[in-house]
């Protein structure tokens, strides 16, 4: 009985703790100030709002929002049923699959290897965007309860960084290490190499990875 109790006020803590943690770092995203890993990944945001036109500082208002959400997803369902029916999926299987993808609820009526390559790619397509989008539409309705103003943010910008952050954990949870990489990580192993301890080792190639290949 005492095992049972110790156990269930450790998981509380601990979830407790992640919930306050994730939160903080939520609220930032949702008021747009800095993150941690911000000059990292404000860098990738940015190559990606250069090259999709996506004007950062521009606001939308809460029609505005919905309509650049609805679009995203609607385009992404037509792309994945054009795809799935192109690779020989029956067309009512392959709009159940687009629709159930397009709005993450991802319902498989079929056996994954019966798909082409292609076709199980694209619906990696709207496995970052439809959870993206929901990020996007929390951050918005958060954020009237936070600002006065009519402006909910930006759609593209709030998606774009919903997507960022997930790639960074799953980036991060692959990592034996339980972090990224820096260029110091990279700049201490090319020194190493450089110097005098190093003169005894030849034709080696030293993986500065975070022991993802052992």
């Amino acid at each position: 009985m005492i095992a049972e109790i110790v156990q269930f006020v450790v998981a509380m803590a601990v979830a407790l703790a992640l919930a306050y943690g994730i939160g903080l770092y939520m609220s930032l995203l949702i008021k747009g100030e800095p993150r941690p890993f911000e000059y990292t990944l404000s860098r990738i945001e940015g190559a990606i709002f250069r090259v999709a036109g996506i004007q950062k500082d521009a606001p939308m208002t809460w029609r505005q929002y919905l309509r650049a959400l609805l679009l995203t997803n609607g385009l992404v369902m037509v792309f994945e049923y054009l795809v799935l029916t192109l690779q020989g999926t029956t067309p009512d299987l392959a709009f159940n699959t687009a629709t159930s993808f397009a709005t993450n609820t991802n319902l498989q009526h079929y056996v994954g290897e019966s798909l082409s390559v292609l076709s199980q790619l694209s619906l990696m397509v709207a496995h970052f965007i439809a959870p993206a989008s929901g990020f996007a539409a929390c951050f918005a309705f958060l954020r009237c309860f936070h600002f006065t103003s009519r402006n909910v943010g930006n759609f593209y910008v709030d998606m774009t960084r919903a997507i960022t952050e997930k790639s960074q954990v799953d980036w991060v949870a692959q990592i034996p290490l339980g972090r990224l990489g820096s260029p110091d990580d990279v700049a201490a192993a090319a020194c190493y190499l450089a110097s005098d301890e190093a003169a005894y080792i030849t034709g080696h190639v030293l993986a500065v990875n975070g022991g993802m290949n052992m």
